[in-house]
């Protein structure tokens, strides 16, 4: 608004040009009070009040320009224990209040909180104290460590009559700004005795809620404390301390909460983490602890202690039983960016019910170098695995190991004792290795997308396909003579006849046959043809195509050959068909009951979906089976689910 020739740049209205009062009168022209200042002129009148109008200006367009910027700490500005119970310190540094103004600490500052009585004067001077107020000697609760800019008069000089008859007096002549450190008390509900709930509480209602309450316009918070007899129990800085521009618009104007509060979360959750664990030590406590007992809320990613996976069986206690928890590897150069783009996501509020926690997922990350990745990778099948909850037998989150242990065979025969595997396997070695590592792990919030992983494009059937042509060219020569390399037929796969001729499964086929016609019937040989060529990861591929057939054949019995035929071999033809059952000991005997089960595709599901060592406990249990209680087995398991 200036120019370096001219001085202002501002548009100068002439009264010879414009009527000022009809502008102000019908609002084209704003007039801001506060920004007055004199209109000097030879031969006018200088009195104290012009000068002091002006210093306002002055001091108004500053603190304008200083809310520009955004309110927070510049620099410094950190506040920790004192050399006593009841002292402070304050780091040098600047920062802006939310009405604009600065202030400043040239030099780091220690406050003893003793010295009450001379900041509860402040306190009431600026509206701030508390009503009953509490002891100066004896203050507990919560409060807010804040800065205020003030300002006092000093320096008296001799001050000269403005008339004749008037007599000399003595004024101050200087005015001094300066900082004030104040407390003010965090108006929060809590018991006096219940510090540290309070301060998990207070977290959720700001981080979580976005609803800080006690903090005024024109003071600068720098930390939240608790307090008992005048003792300090905690200092949280970031609860209420933000970094100048925090209070900028929500990202991208959605509601969602500026980026400077997220970080402050993540902040103060660390440090809080760092309190918890180091008085878990000096006690001499397990660091395998609940999140729910020290914090109502999380941030969307932060580190968690490694004592709460147990490296035996894979559980964890840090997160409701409900969510769901995965355990994977991860560069260690890869952690800040994924800390990063997790800061988007929303907290997590530990207050919900498990119904509402039931669809939050996170992932717990194991920091390595980039070359050992390589070697994990060629160790293990997957750099992921499922984390169970310790909370064994939660009706919302039970897995299918507790669904096997839970389950009451039939005919009066008693469960088989499942013996716990005490030696790890290839697999889980490599897990507890690296976790018997590292004292703190990461986790970040997962994303929840619904979306279907399908492959777009046209199928081809691996048998040969039919002529397409509708209405062939007649044939010149109709009595041509035999070709000597005839084509096969379609139908005549040897690798699906070696099936069906070898497993006996001839009639079966034959009723398919004769049931639909040619071209649905080369979709079920291309199904048949992809059973065989998986053999190496279905095993007993005789199982599943004795399966499709006899439900082919139920099919056709029930509704004819007009059944849609589509969505049934689309089961079979899953590029993960076999794998459960495969990896499972299923023995001669065993074979023909699970390849008769209706419930062998969820069966298969289901033991995808187990561990290593809820395998074993499966194969235990199917040692005992047989016959009707073999397939009352396979049906309990899978919930009666075709």
């Amino acid at each position: 608004m200036t120019s370096s020739t001219s001085g202002s740049a501002r548009d100068v209205l002439s009264t010879d040009d414009y009527n000022i009062e009809e502008l102000l009168a019908n609002r084209t022209l704003i007039v801001d009070e506060r920004r007055r200042r004199p209109k000097y002129f030879d031969g006018r009148f200088l009195t104290a009040r012009d000068l002091t109008r002006e210093q306002d200006y002055f001091l108004t367009r500053q603190a304008d320009i200083g809310r520009a910027g955004g309110a927070g700490v510049v620099r410094g500005l950190l506040v920790d224990y004192g050399t006593t119970s009841s002292a402070l310190t304050i780091e040098a540094g600047h920062g802006i209040t939310l009405s604009g103004e600065l202030v400043i600490l040239p030099e780091t500052l220690t406050v003893q909180l003793t010295d009450i009585p001379e900041i509860e004067r402040l306190n009431t001077a600026f509206g701030l104290s508390r009503v009953p107020n509490s002891s100066a000697r004896n203050r507990s609760g919560i409060f807010i460590v804040a800065l205020r800019p003030v300002e006092f008069t000093a320096n008296p000089i001799a001050s000269y009559p403005t008339s004749i008859t008037g007599t000399r007096s003595i004024e101050d002549g200087d005015v001094v700004e300066g900082t004030a450190v104040t407390l003010i008390p965090y108006p929060d509900d809590g018991a006096r005795a219940e510090l540290d709930t309070r301060r998990s509480q207070i977290a959720r209602e700001i981080f979580v809620l976005g609803a800080p309450r006690g903090i005024p316009v024109g003071a600068l918070p720098l930390a939240l404390i608790g307090v008992d007899r005048n003792v300090i129990r905690w200092i949280d800085p970031f609860l209420v301390r933000r970094e100048v521009g925090a209070e900028h618009g929500d990202v991208l104007g959605l509601g969602f909460a500026p980026r400077a509060l997220r970080e402050a979360h993540l902040i103060q959750y660390d440090d809080h983490l760092d309190e918890i664990i180091a008085a878990r030590q000096d006690a001499g406590v397990s660091l395998r602890f609940a999140a729910t007992e020290y914090f109502s809320a999380l941030p969307p990613a932060g580190r968690m202690p490694a004592a709460a996976i147990d490296p035996k069986d894979f559980t964890q206690v840090y997160f409701p039983a409900e969510m769901d928890v995965d355990l994977s590897f991860v560069p260690d150069d890869e952690i800040i960016p994924l800390l990063d783009e997790s800061l988007l996501l929303p907290p997590i509020d530990l207050t919900l019910s498990g119904d509402e926690l039931e669809s939050s997922a996170i992932l717990v990350l194991i920091p390595v170098s980039r070359a050992k990745i390589s070697t994990l990778k060629a160790t293990l099948a997957t750099l992921r695995r499922d984390l169970k909850p310790a909370a064994f037998g939660l009706i919302a989150k039970r897995r299918p190991l507790e669904l096997l242990q839970g389950l009451r065979l039939a005919r009066g025969i008693a469960a088989p004792t499942v013996t716990a595997l005490n030696t790890a396997s290839a697999e889980d070695i490599p897990w507890q290795q690296e976790l018997s590592r590292v004292d703190t792990l990461w986790y970040i919030r997962r994303r929840n997308l619904a979306y279907s992983a399908a492959v777009t494009g046209v199928p081809t059937p691996l048998v040969h396909p039919v002529d397409p042509t509708p209405n062939p060219e007649p044939d010149p020569n109709p009595n041509p003579e035999p070709d000597p390399n005839p084509e096969p037929d379609p139908l005549d796969d040897e690798r699906v006849k070696d099936l069906i001729v070898r497993y006996g499964l001839e009639d079966l086929y034959k009723q398919v046959l004769e049931c639909l016609d040619r071209e649905r019937m080369l979709e079920v040989n291309t199904t048949l043809l992809r059973i065989v060529v998986k053999r190496s990861v279905i095993g007993r591929t005789h199982m599943f195509a004795q399966n499709l057939l006899l439900l082919l054949v139920g099919q056709c019995k029930e509704v004819g050959s007009d059944f849609d035929l589509a969505p049934i071999l689309k089961r079979y033809r899953s590029s993960k068909l076999g794998t459960g059952v495969n990896a499972l000991k299923i023995d001669e005997e065993q074979a023909p009951i699970f390849a008769e089960s209706p419930f062998l595709l969820t069966f298969d599901v289901v033991a995808q979906k187990m561990s290593d060592l809820e395998r074993g406990d499966l194969n235990a249990k199917l040692r005992e089976l047989s016959g009707a209680d073999l397939e009352a087995f396979i049906k309990e398991i899978t919930g009666g689910e075709v």
